[in-house]
């Protein structure tokens, strides 16, 4: 399962097409989380993919201590809108895992180069009353490149429901 998420992750960003959309149009998100390293209800986890000139996924995830997740699912998903899902234990502890492998808390705050239409990946992360935010766009660590496809791995292998609790 893991290799096909990876394997359209790849082929999406291998074959673009234009969209009309300007990144100020698709990159900020709607409700800004509340980080805190121990409270069940606050994000500890956040990822934003960004748009480029062709059929990236881009969208807005902010996971919660407690599994909870939402998604602003903007384009180029088979899901859109505000929605909502849960992650399990199991899935918490492996990103939680890939943190610590990644080295997060230590990583630079941005990896990009001179390169045009390609997208960015934005993690933050607040865990053990430590914080980091890493853009990474182009050329970043290999484990942090496997942080990332293992997430929206995940993302697209969840069921999204309707979040009914937006404002």
């Amino acid at each position: 399962m893991k290799f096909i998420a990876i394997v359209l992750v790849l082929g999406t960003t291998l074959f673009s097409c234009k969209n009309n959309k300007t990144a100020a149009e698709v990159s900020a998100p709607v409700n800004t989380p509340v980080y805190s390293s121990n409270h069940s209800d606050s994000t500890f986890f956040s990822m934003r993919k960004t748009s480029c000139l062709g059929q990236c996924p881009t969208y807005n995830l902010f996971i919660k201590h407690s599994g909870e997740a939402n998604i602003e699912a903007k384009y180029h998903l088979p899901f859109e809108g505000n929605l909502t899902s849960t992650f399990s234990t199991t899935e918490l502890d492996s990103i939680k895992s890939l943190l610590k492998t990644c080295n997060y808390f230590n990583l630079e705050k941005t990896y990009d180069g001179p390169i045009t239409d390609i997208p960015a990946t934005i993690t933050q992360v607040y865990l053990d009353d430590k914080t980091n935010r890493v853009k990474n766009r182009y050329k970043g660590p290999i484990p942090l490149k496997q942080l990332e496809l293992y997430v929206h791995g995940l993302v697209m292998a969840k069921e999204w429901k309707l979040n009914l609790n937006q404002h």
